[in-house]
């Protein structure tokens, strides 16, 4: 096909470059979606049907997307390599996220939501922790 200038398009390639980006998006999605779940759960000890589901069909379009034939043979190595940098800064950005809540609820100026939910949180903690097991 012809693009608006009048370049001939090698539509496969284009085809190819569409279906790397979307295995790179829906690893990320589904990396993200982890860590959040491990956050609801782990630290917030709440349950939420709305994002619980999100992260399953995250998840399951990341294990679709890594167990199909989606991306064309001759891009298997640029999907592999363009689905772990996308695993890796979704893991990044996670732990960063992890590492610096603390950081950004202390900085609030009291009435955002990051310091309503270290708020909350650090109560649930010590009414949890007032009671034996």
């Amino acid at each position: 096909g012809n693009n608006s200038d009048g370049a001939v398009v090698d539509e496969s390639e284009l085809d190819s470059t569409n279906r790397i980006a979307l295995l790179a998006a829906t690893t990320a999605c589904a990396t993200f979606s982890s860590f959040l779940m491990s956050i609801l759960f782990g630290v917030l000890h709440a349950t939420c049907p709305f994002c619980i589901a999100s992260a399953c069909l995250s998840i399951i379009l990341g294990i679709l997307s890594w167990t199909s034939d989606m991306i064309p043979p001759a891009s298997k190595k640029a999907g592999a390599q363009a689905g772990m940098v996308s695993f890796g800064a979704a893991t990044a950005m996670a732990v960063a996220l992890f590492f610096n809540a603390g950081d950004y609820a202390a900085n609030a100026n009291g009435d955002s939501f990051s310091s309503t939910l270290m708020a909350s949180t650090a109560k649930a903690q010590k009414q949890t922790k007032d009671f034996p097991p």
